[in-house]
């Protein structure tokens, strides 16, 4: 298994070309980690110089780990060099959350 990478948020990540890394979230609610509606959670990526939209695919809920989410890069998402965006959606109580 992958080590999912660990981040600041609001920091840029550097990811190899062709990486297959692990990213990762952790929701939480009330102060605790706990999974949102539905355990759906959309990651997408897009290039920033482009706005064209790499990727958009739901996360993997973390076995016996409420809140826990993570999504395996593939070489194809990570083939183009250049500069991109990654955001995460899901909903807590019918309210969309996106970073």
């Amino acid at each position: 298994m992958t080590t999912p990478l660990i981040a600041n948020i609001n920091d840029p990540q550097y990811i190899n070309q062709t990486a297959t890394d692990v990213l990762a979230l952790q929701v939480i609610i009330g102060g605790v980690p706990a999974d949102p509606d539905g355990q759906v959670v959309t990651v997408t990526m897009i290039n920033q110089a482009t706005s064209v939209t790499v990727f958009s695919r739901a996360a993997t809920p973390v076995a016996n780990h409420p809140g826990e989410y993570n999504l395996q890069l593939t070489a194809a998402d990570t083939s183009q060099v250049g500069t991109y965006t990654v955001q995460w959606a899901y909903s807590i109580a019918g309210n969309p959350v996106s970073y």
